[in-house]
């Protein structure tokens, strides 16, 4: 009877720390994630990304350890855009591990064409070994002689806090 009381506790306390950070994870982008235009390292791309997000030169990504999300950006030389987006479907999702959900014809700010995909995965996590569910957004933008393939990843339960403000990071895509 403990046993099952210690589990429904531990249970209650992580539930209370998911909704305590997601809440104050909206109100923290609303409020202070302002977006910082940066030049992404060996690349000709810059991009405004929320200030939080730091720059990892191991993995070659933006990483906020806060909220468990990341920001990679490829820069696709030689390549145009409706050849590279032509190749991207929901199989190409499954190869991956991911299940693909959606696509969005976009402009970026500067006037690219592009895609956004939004994918959704299980991911175990290393230390837990637990299963949390992270979804994927991956931009597609470019021209006839050039792409940039750009995907955050973040987990499901702070959707609410980041879409909107990563969705506005990658319409804002210069390269």
């Amino acid at each position: 009877m403990q046993n099952r009381n210690y589990f429904k506790t531990v249970i209650f306390s992580v539930f209370l720390l998911l909704t305590a950070f997601t809440v104050s994870a909206q109100k923290k982008a609303d409020t202070t994630y302002k977006l910082i235009t940066v030049q992404v390292p060996e690349t000709n791309v810059k991009i405004s990304i929320p200030s939080v997000f730091e720059y990892n030169d191991v993995q070659k990504c933006y990483i906020f350890k806060g909220a468990a999300s990341s920001l990679t950006v490829k820069e696709i030389k030689g390549s145009s855009f409706s050849k590279v987006s032509s190749k991207v479907d929901d199989k190409y999702f499954e190869k991956l591990g991911f299940i693909y959900k959606s696509q969005q014809t976009i402009k970026t700010v500067k006037g690219l064409d592009g895609i956004i995909y939004v994918s959704t995965a299980l991911l175990k996590s290393k230390e837990t070994n637990q299963e949390l569910e992270f979804e994927k957004l991956m931009l597609l933008a470019g021209d006839d002689s050039k792409t940039v393939w750009i995907t955050v990843n973040y987990p499901v339960f702070a959707k609410q806090a980041l879409y909107d403000l990563m969705s506005k990071a990658l319409l804002s895509v210069d390269f």
